[in-house]
């Protein structure tokens, strides 16, 4: 049975709230608007009027739990960093990539929600850039790529990345490839520095030093959604 948060009060929020249950639970095909409409005691246009279809919905739980993973993790970062008292925003960003991964992988549940969704919207996929593009520009700004402004490189390495993200968390869930996990988690997140032009021995730094971050830190991957 879905449990509904009291604080939920607005049909917006708990519409969404509802609909993480729901996709968490079901995944992408089985999850109806009908059925998130019942829950909520409203009628499916109003479902609607907040969020233009299903696809639309899925895709503002799926930037939600993103964003509140990535404030979790952040803000445990943060904390580490300050003992060091230096910030490395490569390997954080190293960090922040392979729990996201892990957690599309190792989740049975996330798993099946991320593989039908992409599987079912894959051009509105791919073509989202609002949270990646300025990802890049931050690195831009820091590190000084070398990336070419004028030609507008910083878009082209967004589609390129994100491309390549979601081809290879495929063909891993596909069983298409003969690699172990940690090989996997490894190079889908050296892919990202090698398309920035980061040199090959820093990558492998980012890599060795982001996952005894994770190691020193600790994380878990809890139901719906949640990196702890």
């Amino acid at each position: 049975m879905i449990a509904i948060n009291k604080n939920h009060n607005t049909p917006k929020s708990k519409i969404l709230a509802v609909a993480t249950k729901l996709f968490y639970d079901n995944g992408y095909n089985d999850t109806y608007l009908e059925h998130v409409a019942n829950l909520c005691g409203i009628t499916k246009p109003l479902i609607s009027y907040h969020y233009n279809s299903k696809a639309d919905l899925a895709r503002v739980v799926t930037e939600t739990y993103a964003k509140n993973n990535k404030n979790v993790i952040a803000f445990k970062l943060y904390k580490y960093f300050l003992n060091f008292k230096r910030y490395d925003l490569q390997v954080s960003t190293a960090v922040e990539i392979r729990l996201t991964t892990m957690l599309n992988l190792l989740d049975k549940n996330v798993n099946k929600f991320y593989f039908e969704r992409i599987n079912a919207n894959y051009d509105r996929s791919i073509a989202a850039k609002e949270a990646s593009v300025p990802f890049y520009k931050i690195h831009h700004r820091r590190y000084k790529l070398n990336i070419d402004d004028d030609k507008d490189e910083i878009t082209m390495l967004t589609s390129a990345a994100r491309g390549a993200s979601i081809s290879l968390v495929f063909a891993y869930i596909r069983g298409d490839l003969d690699c172990s996990l940690e090989d996997f988690l490894d190079y889908i997140v050296g892919v990202h520095f090698k398309m920035m032009n980061i040199d090959p021995a820093r990558v492998k730094e980012i890599i060795d030093e982001s996952k005894k971050v994770i190691d020193e830190i600790g994380f878990s991957l809890e139901p719906y959604f949640k990196i702890v």
